[in-house]
């Protein structure tokens, strides 16, 4: 019956299914193999469900690996998936049951909310971790179906497309063949059991059609986040700037008998203003605040809708928007800087530089420490260091020492003049 069953069919369901859930990133298997591992088999069933974006309530029986169908206690339901062989016809048994209530509350109202579903599963479930999440994940989208009141519902190949779309596509891939060998004396005989109702031919077909989605979604997102690295960079660039303006202007502060160039007086006494170099700060208050908040969306953002898509072009084009401001705000800056910069001792500016990116080093660790504090309440902690750069800037400040040194040793020996 499956060989029956077009490409264009295939192709045609997922858009529709697209349409009506959008497209998740791959679900990480490896927290509900080890639910598996453990015998946590219903918190593990809980799990998918909530992956599907079902909250639902699992009332989880088992029975023997030689149940069958046909022989069991009445069980209300007309869903199950069973064995197929390479052409999609069944060939084995019951592998997992889900009992669909044909008063099943809709989808997204608080009725559906802790609802009970009554899923059967055989005993040696957890033999196959893989293949039983592959499973469930299909039997579970009969009932996600049946809760949006959707026709098709009891449609084996949307309820097989249905998770592919919602992060399980690996785990079906990884866990749809099962291979058991069996010896028989010197001889050794192997089966390979295929799971669900695609052919391999007409997996691997959806399978490039939803990865192909897929990849355009996050081309959109990355696009964002490619946007935000050049504001990172902005910002970065106009805190060194900030930076070296008020050491400058503290050090000719601090001394009045330095000669200020004709051309430049003017200005100085601009950046003597109250509240003159707030334009700056807040720039960079704004910008990272902005920072944050689209990338704490993007970085976290594995479920892609339409809403979500514009809102993600919405960002795009703010994003584009203050990356234009913080291009003025950095060019007036670095004008700035340089009209004090001229002057300010060499020897001093040599200073600055060092101290900057001690500065700049200090600050990365208090960003990183915020960060690893966050990921630690979350039990998320990686090992990271502060110390990203560490030797590079400990190799140029030595380098400015050995400079200053020199310089030092010329002026006591009366090799050059310098004026500080």
């Amino acid at each position: 019956m499956n060989n029956q069953i077009s490409n264009s069919f295939i192709r045609n369901s997922i858009s529709q299914l697209i349409n009506i859930f959008g497209i998740k990133e791959d679900v990480h298997t490896a927290e509900l193999t080890a639910l598996l591992n453990k015998g946590n088999v219903k918190q593990c069933i809980k799990k998918i469900a909530l992956y599907l974006g079902l909250n639902i309530n699992i009332e989880l029986s088992y029975v023997s690996k030689d149940y069958n169908l046909n022989n069991a206690s009445k069980f209300d339901s007309n869903n199950q998936i069973t064995k197929t062989d390479w052409r999609g016809q069944g060939i084995g048994s019951i592998t997992a049951q889900v009992a669909v209530p044909e008063s099943l509350p809709l989808y997204g109202t608080p009725s559906l909310t802790n609802y009970p579903i009554r899923v059967r599963v055989s005993e040696d479930c957890k033999e196959y971790p893989k293949t039983f999440i592959a499973v469930m994940a299909h039997e579970l989208s009969h009932v996600l179906l049946h809760s949006l009141h959707n026709t098709r519902w009891d449609n084996e190949i949307y309820a097989d497309l249905t998770p592919m779309i919602l992060g399980f596509i690996n785990v079906v891939g990884n866990g749809r063949k099962v291979t058991e060998e069996t010896n028989y004396g010197i001889f050794r005989e192997s089966t390979t059991t295929t799971y669900g109702y695609l052919t391999d031919s007409q997996f691997d077909f959806a399978c490039g059609i939803i990865r192909e989605k897929l990849g355009k979604y996050r081309q959109k997102k990355q696009k964002v986040l490619k946007q935000t690295t050049k504001i990172r960079k902005l910002l970065s660039s106009i805190e060194k700037n900030l930076f070296k303006f008020k050491k400058y202007l503290e050090y000719l502060d601090e001394h009045h008998d330095r000669t200020i160039k004709g051309q430049d007086i003017s200005k100085i006494v601009q950046f003597h203003f109250p509240d003159y170099s707030r334009k700056y700060e807040e720039a960079i208050t704004d910008g990272k605040e902005r920072l944050v908040e689209i990338e704490g969306l993007c970085k976290n953002l594995i479920h892609y809708t339409e809403s979500v898509l514009r809102e993600l072009q919405d960002y795009d084009r703010k994003l584009k928007s203050l990356i234009h401001n913080l291009v003025l705000v950095s060019c007036s800056l670095r004008k700035d800087t340089k009209v004090l910069s001229r002057n300010v001792s060499f020897v001093y500016l040599l200073k600055v530089v060092f101290l900057g990116n001690v500065f700049r080093r200090n600050a990365k660790k208090e960003e990183l420490n915020k960060e690893q504090s966050k990921e630690k309440a979350k039990g998320e902690v990686k090992k990271r260091s502060w110390r990203s750069g560490y030797w590079k800037e400990l190799i140029l400040g030595l380098l400015i020492l050995l400079l200053f040194g020199l310089l030092l040793f010329l002026l006591i020996n009366g090799y050059v003049v310098v004026i500080i």
